[in-house]
């Protein structure tokens, strides 16, 4: 669809284009956000280490979004020391260490790839 526009309302109608498009985007990127970390926790309940499964099912989600940000932290809810220690290894008490899985890791490298998949794929849309 084609407008015309007068010169003194140019930059008006700019302005509004520019402001929908920023809020669209905006929008966009919050839900791509609160996606990626949805899928990131529930990685992480999948893959972590199980001895009873309180520490496997306590993995949360805080999501903040403003005008110029949006980011969410995917977070061990009851045991963060642990999660710590399972990632990266501890000593043992008789002496030695217990190696680091790094599950943390892989969940982390696999979903920065899908979010700037899904972000690129979303704000193309826009």
């Amino acid at each position: 669809m084609r407008a015309t526009v007068k010169n003194s309302d140019f930059s008006r109608e700019l302005e509004k284009i520019l402001s929908k498009y920023g809020n669209d985007a905006i929008e966009a990127t919050m839900r791509v956000v609160k996606k990626n970390a949805t899928q990131a926790k529930d990685y992480l309940r999948d893959i972590s280490p199980r001895k009873t499964g309180k520490f496997a099912e306590s993995w949360a989600i805080h999501q903040e979004s403003s005008a110029l940000n949006a980011y969410a932290i995917v977070y061990q809810a009851k045991k963060p020391g642990l999660a710590h220690l399972l990632e990266h290894g501890h000593a043992n008490r008789g002496g030695g260490r217990t190696e680091g899985r790094h599950f943390m890791a892989l969940v982390e490298d696999v979903t920065k790839k899908e979010f700037e998949e899904d972000l690129k794929a979303v704000l193309s849309h826009v």
